[in-house]
């Protein structure tokens, strides 16, 4: 299992992401720069921890009965659905403040890219 690396890729992407979109709605202050450089080491331990808790366990338990292209095309459909609608509900709780549809974007697109890296690969 990759993971660690996965973890770490899906850290980046989603600094890259998040960053991206707060430098795309604010102008260049030290606000938003200290947003982007706090915003990477949390966003790589939440990506870790998102990993742990969403694909982890789906990988472990299925792993002795299927390879990972079929986990994949077996749960993946189920995940993106959930994580799409737990996200458009978070953006809707959050009365679609910046932070709420900033962040809901990255981990919705963070998670998805996980899930493809990490079941990618055939056993």
């Amino acid at each position: 299992m990759n993971i660690a690396k996965t973890a770490l890729k899906s850290g980046v992407l989603a600094s890259v992401i998040f960053n991206i979109l707060i430098f795309s709605q604010e102008a260049y202050t030290n606000k938003t720069i200290f947003i982007a450089f706090i915003s990477t080491p949390i966003l790589i331990v939440v990506s870790f921890i998102g990993i742990i808790a969403t694909t982890f366990p789906i990988q472990f338990i299925r792993s002795k009965e299927k390879n990972n292209k079929i986990i994949f095309k077996m749960h993946f459909p189920y995940f993106s659905m959930v994580a799409f609608i737990m996200c458009a509900y978070f953006i809707y709780i959050t009365e679609f403040e910046d932070f709420g549809y900033l962040a809901s974007l990255t981990a919705f697109f963070t998670a998805m890219m996980s899930w493809i890296w990490l079941f990618s690969n055939e056993k």
